[in-house]
């Protein structure tokens, strides 16, 4: 059993990197996230939202972009949804990650009946939280 977070990041790096789309990129946290992963080896993102934003962020945080792919998107934060959605569907991407971009709007592009991921009856997520104050990790599913 997985007790912490330290323990999952572990086992994630025995798996293959997976590209991951990131919809709305705009996000100081997400860049601090994608930053991290990437130095453990865990991930090659593909950032989609307002470039020139994205790229202060990151300056801000010392994110080097040189191995960082940006797809330019100034037509909002449901635009960036539909767009990283569209990269997994054409097999460029394995996950997708919410960024600056409201659950309703990237739900909606995912759910898109002609461009969305739909493929089984079922959609779920998950979220891992891990507190000093309990022995192993909490997982919370459709919150």
């Amino acid at each position: 059993m997985i007790h912490k977070l330290a323990e999952l990041t572990e086992k994630a790096k025995q798996k293959p990197q997976r590209r991951i789309a990131v919809a709305a990129a705009e996000d100081e946290s997400v860049l601090k996230s994608l930053k991290a992963a990437m130095q453990d080896g865990l991930v090659s993102p593909i950032l989609i939202g307002h470039k020139s934003e994205i790229e202060k962020l990151a300056e801000l945080v010392d994110f080097d972009l040189s191995q960082v792919e940006i797809i330019h998107n100034d037509n909002g934060a449901h635009e960036s949804a539909k767009i990283a959605v569209s990269v997994i569907k054409k097999g460029g991407a394995d996950i997708l990650m919410k960024g600056l971009v409201s659950t309703g709007d990237l739900l909606k592009a995912v759910l898109d009946k002609e461009n969305g991921l739909r493929k089984a009856a079922i959609l779920s997520h998950m979220a891992f939280f891990e507190s000093p104050y309990y022995h192993k990790l909490l997982c919370v599913t459709d919150a």
